[in-house]
């Protein structure tokens, strides 16, 4: 795949500068099914806290740290004061396809 989320990653290492777009939740498709799993637990909880999180997915309280930071450092989740939320998301943008389809909003 082209264009995916480790392209962008790859661009951000390469530019630190440069504010980066954000990820969207197609590009948690590309992720582990660990890793998927937590940021599914995460953005219907809103935030949880990590022992809240370990529990939520039955899993070792310190492999869900290393995953939340993780997938933090990709700026997939934000930590905060022992807090973990989900990232803010890029929308997508609806747009009209033009050509044919406007000419028809002229009839």
């Amino acid at each position: 795949m082209t264009g995916g989320m480790f392209d962008r990653l790859s661009g951000k290492v390469d530019n630190p500068d440069e504010s980066g777009e954000k990820f969207s939740i197609a590009d948690t498709l590309e992720l582990p099914d660990d890793e998927r799993a937590l940021i599914g637990a995460v953005i219907r909880a809103g935030s949880m806290s990590l022992a809240e999180l370990a529990a939520e997915l039955k899993a070792d309280e310190q492999e869900v740290a290393k995953m939340v930071g993780s997938l933090s450092m990709r700026g997939m989740l934000l930590l905060t004061e022992g807090s973990v939320s989900p990232s803010p998301m890029k929308k997508t943008a609806r747009i009209k396809p033009g050509g044919l389809f406007d000419t028809l909003g002229d009839f």
